[in-house]
């Protein structure tokens, strides 16, 4: 599945459903990632910790819901998904160590959001994220740089 595009926000799923321990779980293994996961990562770290089997269009259908209660981000450029946290951002994924990271940027997507407008354009999702190299990485990089001198 290339990604989950809806026009209407997913319904959420009836607390003490099924659906909802399968949201929760989600949240819980994407909370303890150190990078975007993908679905049959979600999978599988699921069936370690619940020990019991899901399938991937149940993940699918509850990274929907997810996403339209704007809990979790799917990462474009990697196919992963993130927790949001709270604010319109942009993902930072560094191309290195594969981390993710989101920084605010409320005023980038309303100016986004104005520029649509002015030309007659109705914005309904919008993604940005960008490809560098963290902090992390860098220094790391730098260090065996001077290493090396």
């Amino acid at each position: 599945m290339a990604g989950i595009r809806t026009a209407r926000p997913a319904r959420p799923a009836s607390p003490g459903s099924p659906a909802a321990r399968l949201d929760a779980a989600i949240l819980r293994v994407l909370a303890a990632a150190a990078t975007p996961m993908g679905t049959y990562a979600i999978m599988a770290a699921i069936a370690r910790l619940e020990e019991r089997s899901i399938y991937p269009n149940q993940v699918y259908r509850a990274l929907e819901r997810l996403i339209g209660a704007e809990l979790v981000d799917r990462v474009e450029m990697s196919s992963g998904y993130l927790l949001r946290p709270g604010l319109r951002g942009v993902i930072l994924i560094c191309s290195l160590c594969g981390g993710a990271s989101q920084v605010d940027a409320g005023p980038l997507h309303e100016g986004l959001r104005k520029t649509a407008e002015r030309h007659g354009f109705s914005v309904e999702r919008t993604i940005i994220e960008a490809s560098g190299r963290c902090s992390t990485c860098i220094d790391v990089a730098e260090a065996r740089a001077s290493d090396r001198i």
